[in-house]
């Protein structure tokens, strides 16, 4: 079991700072920086399970902060404004029964339409995730 979670951490950490550029390219598809008043609300089987925007002054989202199913709160920020048709990495932080922190980072592809998918760790637990973004 252990060698699995090491081998998922170290894909994780490949997806995040390798794959970016090289799946843009491959997918020669139109990738665009995401405003937050066109998804400002995230919902999904993910940390934060229903999160709002946090944007930085140009009006780019750069994290969602919310509330997650363990009964605690949540805050994910991107490493570079959100992006349609490309994996953006982020890191993640919360609560789980509003005592317990937890610590996390991964990666997520968000299509045009606002669905996403996605994979990451935390404290060396892989997940995997999807949702979509209003």
């Amino acid at each position: 079991m252990k060698k699995i979670i090491v081998l998922f951490c170290i894909i994780s950490v490949f997806a995040v700072f390798i794959f970016p550029e090289d799946i843009g390219e491959i997918n020669n598809q139109r990738e665009t920086i995401v405003k937050s008043n066109e998804m400002s609300l995230k919902v999904g089987f993910s940390l934060p399970t229903v999160g709002w925007v946090s944007q930085n002054s140009k009006g780019e989202v750069t994290g969602y902060t919310g509330f997650n199913l363990g009964l605690g709160f949540s805050a994910r920020k991107y490493f570079e404004p959100l992006r349609t048709n490309e994996w953006n990495g982020h890191w993640d932080f919360g609560t789980v029964y509003f005592l317990i922190p937890y610590l996390g980072v991964g990666a997520e592809y968000l299509t045009d339409s606002g669905f996403y998918f996605g994979l990451g760790v935390i404290y060396l637990i892989p997940y995997i995730e999807f949702g979509v973004n209003f």
